[in-house]
């Protein structure tokens, strides 16, 4: 899913693995190349419910790029 708009509600990477959240503030590619921290979130289940919340208002994959191709052509 994407999130779009000029100025998306969510800026930040979150990782969810088996009930834990990992917070990331940089991009993935940047890993190993910038210095970057990686930190465990102590409340995971109120940060994964308004992920999913977020989530939920995102525009499926396929529909962004339809759309984007649209607006290409």
């Amino acid at each position: 899913k994407v999130l779009t708009g000029e100025k998306p509600i969510l800026h930040d990477r979150f990782l969810v693995i088996d009930n834990n959240v990992w917070f990331m503030g940089n991009s993935l590619s940047d890993i190993g190349q910038r210095a970057s921290m990686i930190l465990k979130v102590p409340y995971p289940n109120e940060v994964i419910d308004e992920l999913i919340a977020i989530q939920n208002t995102a525009t499926p994959l396929d529909e962004f790029i339809d759309q984007h191709d649209s607006a290409k052509a």
